[in-house]
C-alpha cells in the first residue's frame, strides 16, 4: 500500500480520532488507530468498543487498497511537529511496518494486522432515521450537556437523554441538582422513541459538528446503538441501557414569583459576589423586593463577604433563596438571550430560568428550561 496525503489534514483527523480512544482500554488493538484505504479515500477509525469515530480524508492512492492498524498516540505525536507539506506512506503488508516519507527525512513506524480491530456495528432492520440540521443537534447537546452527571453509580444519568416525536426533538441532562431541557420543533419522527447518548460519545459528537450549522446531519438508530454521519465523519455510539427519570415531573408549573432581568448583569454580579463564598458549600444568597434582587455571599472561615444590588422587574412578596453559585452561572451562561426569567416558589422549591423575549410575536425555538435546586440558607 502507498498513498500521499496532507500532513495538516492527516494530523487533525488523527487527533480527532484519538480522543476516543481510552487510555484503559481491554483490547490491546483499541490503542492502535485503524487505517483504510479505498480508491483516494483514506478511513481512519479509533474505538473504545462504546464510541467508534471513522473520518474520511482525500489521498492520492500510489497503490493497492488495504488496511493496517498502527499505534495511535506514536503516529498522533509525530505528525503533530510537522509542517504543511505532503506526507508519502509505504505499508510493508508482509510485516506491517510503515514507512512515512517527507521533504527532509522520514519515519519508520511498525504497525499491526488489522484483522483483529473490532468490526463497525450493524443496526437493526428496523431501526430509525431522523435528518436535521447540524445546528439543531449542536445545540441540543451544547445547551445540556453540562449538566449531566458525572457519577458512574447512576449511568442513565450520565450522558443526554433524547426523545423525539412528531412534535420535534427534546434533548435532557440531569445531574439530579438541576435538570436542563432544550425542545426543538424543527426536527420530528413519525413515532415516538427515546434513547440515552453516552457522555464521552455526546461530547465528541459536539466537537466534530461542522462549522456550516446548514449542514444535513443523519441520525440512525436502534435499541441498542446510533450512528451519526456528518459530511466527513461517522460516530458510532453504543447507548446507555437504562430509563431516564421522567424529567417533566419534576419542573414545578406554580412557580408564581417572577423575575426579569439582563442576563449579563446578573452573570457579572454572580461573578463579583461568588468570590466570597464558602469554599464548602459555594453558596450564594438571592433576595427579592420590589424591582431589585440582592446577591450576598460569605465565607466565615476567612471573614470575608460581598453583596450586591440590582434593579429588575419584580413585584411580589419578599423572598430570600440560596443557590450554589457555580451550578448557577454554568446554567445562566448557556442561555442567549439579553434577558431571562427567573421563577420561584419558596425557598425549598426548585427554581426556574429562561430566556426572555420582550416581543410577544417573536418565535421562541428553540425552547430551554432550566431548574435548579435550592440550597439551605442557614446551612
Amino acid at each position: 500500500m502507498k498513498f500521499s496525503i496532507s500532513s495538516t489534514l492527516l494530523s487533525q483527523n488523527l487527533q480527532t480520532a484519538q480522543r476516543v480512544i481510552s487510555s484503559k482500554n481491554t483490547l490491546p488493538i483499541l490503542d492502535y488507530i485503524l487505517f483504510q484505504i479505498e480508491g483516494d479515500k483514506l478511513h481512519i477509525t479509533g474505538s473504545d468498543l462504546e464510541t467508534t469515530l471513522r473520518s474520511s480524508a482525500e489521498i492520492s492512492n500510489q497503490g493497492n487498497d488495504g488496511a493496517v492498524a498502527l499505534p495511535a498516540k506514536r503516529i498522533a505525536d509525530s505528525l503533530r511537529e510537522f509542517s504543511e507539506q505532503p506526507l508519502l506512506f509505504e505499508i510493508n503488508q508482509d510485516n506491517w511496518e510503515c514507512t512515512i516519507t517527507w521533504n527532509s527525512g522520514k519515519l519508520a513506524i511498525p504497525g499491526i494486522s488489522p484483522m483483529g480491530y473490532p468490526e463497525g456495528i450493524m443496526l437493526n432492520d428496523d431501526c430509525l432515521k431522523v435528518e436535521m440540521n447540524a445546528e439543531v443537534l449542536a445545540s441540543g447537546i451544547t445547551s445540556t450537556i453540562f449538566a449531566a452527571s458525572s457519577d458512574p453509580m447512576r449511568p442513565v444519568l450520565c450522558g443526554v437523554y433524547v426523545e423525539i416525536d412528531p412534535a420535534g426533538i427534546t434533548f435532557v441532562a440531569t445531574d439530579a441538582y438541576r435538570v436542563v431541557k432544550l425542545h426543538d420543533s424543527s426536527a420530528t419522527s413519525n413515532g415516538k422513541t427515546s434513547f440515552i447518548i453516552p457522555q464521552k460519545s455526546a461530547k465528541m459528537l459536539k466537537d466534530i459538528m461542522p462549522k456550516d450549522q446548514t449542514t444535513s446531519i443523519v441520525m440512525a438508530f436502534d435499541k441498542k446503538n446510533a450512528i451519526f454521519t456528518l459530511p466527513n465523519y461517522t460516530l458510532i455510539v453504543r447507548l446507555v441501557d437504562g430509563v431516564f427519570p421522567d424529567y417533566n415531573a419534576v419542573i414545578p408549573k406554580a412557580n408564581d414569583k417572577i423575575v426579569t432581568i439582563g442576563r449579563a448583569t446578573l452573570i457579572s454580579a454572580l461573578r463579583r459576589v461568588s468570590s466570597c463564598c464558602s469554599q464548602v458549600s459555594g453558596l450564594v444568597q438571592l433576595a427579592l423586593t420590589n424591582n431589585n434582587i440582592g446577591l450576598t455571599a460569605q465565607d466565615i472561615d476567612f471573614a470575608t463577604s460581598a453583596e450586591d444590588n440590582l434593579q429588575c422587574q419584580y413585584e411580589g412578596d419578599g423572598l430570600e433563596i440560596g443557590f450554589k453559585a457555580s451550578l448557577l452561572r454554568e446554567m445562566l451562561e448557556v442561555i442567549n438571550t439579553d434577558e431571562i426569567q427567573l421563577k420561584f416558589a419558596d425557598q425549598t422549591k426548585p427554581g426556574l430560568f429562561l430566556p426572555f423575549n420582550s416581543d410577544p410575536d417573536a418565535p421562541v425555538n428553540p425552547e430551554i428550561t432550566m431548574l435548579l435546586m435550592p440550597m439551605t440558607i442557614n446551612a
